[in-house]
């Protein structure tokens, strides 16, 4: 078993803590240069290189830096990032805002954010954005790959 330290930001930590996040995206680096399907990367294929994520495979641990919060990871994958599910953007941590009839209609980024979406996935699609835009080819529009990570908090901070 393995142990990495992963980074995140407060308002994520918070998610960890409340029991939001469950998900964490990182891009692939480097970025396939023709734009091909690198999701079958994942693991060994016949005629196919290996590809593991650098955080770990399922049984590692997360050290969540500054924090003191262990995480087991459950799963890893590759996909796109835009191809992020509700469910999945849910996981990632994002705030219900309005509950109407026990169902959420409304979501925001963060509980600092001031945009409220009408799906988790767009609500995620601001978090993105403003976690990660700064980077060259790291925003929404752009559509990297990324490593997909779903872990369980393991321990609470010290």
């Amino acid at each position: 078993m393995k142990e990495t330290s992963i980074r995140f930001s407060d308002q994520m930590v918070r998610a960890i803590l409340d029991g939001r996040k469950t998900q964490t995206r990182r891009i692939v680096e480097p970025q396939p240069e023709d734009n091909t399907d690198c999701s079958y990367l994942v693991g060994i294929g016949e005629n196919r290189k290996a590809r593991v994520c650098p955080y770990g495979v399922p049984g590692d641990r997360l050290k969540v830096e500054g924090s003191g919060i262990m995480l087991k990871i459950v799963g890893t994958r590759i996909e796109r990032l835009q191809t992020i599910s509700e469910e999945s953007a849910v996981c990632e941590g994002v705030v219900p805002y309005a509950i109407y009839g026990g169902d959420v209609v409304s979501w925001k980024a963060s509980s600092n954010s001031i945009a409220i979406r009408t799906t988790a996935k767009i609500a995620f699609a601001d978090l993105w954005d403003h976690l990660c835009s700064k980077s060259p080819g790291a925003s929404w529009a752009d559509n990297p790959w990324v490593w997909t990570i779903n872990f369980r908090r393991t321990s609470a901070p010290l």
